[in-house]
């Protein structure tokens, strides 16, 4: 998500996508910075998914510093 790869083929709704997922992570981030653990099961599975994930780990992990 790190500078979206812009081709001759993107469109501007890719780079909006893109733009939108980012956003959500960082809101994702700042959620799971608060300290609520247990509060939230299914969140908490969320985030570790999330941090597991090969598209958007590494990305969440900058985010939150983890």
């Amino acid at each position: 998500m790190k500078g979206a790869t812009v081709t001759k083929d993107t469109v501007k709704q890719d780079l909006e996508r893109l733009r939108l997922q980012r956003s959500a992570l960082r809101a994702v981030a700042a959620l799971s910075k608060i300290n609520t653990a247990g509060v939230s099961p299914k969140f908490d599975v969320f985030v570790e998914e999330l941090k597991r994930s090969p598209t958007h780990g590494a990305e969440f992990k900058d985010l939150t510093g983890v």
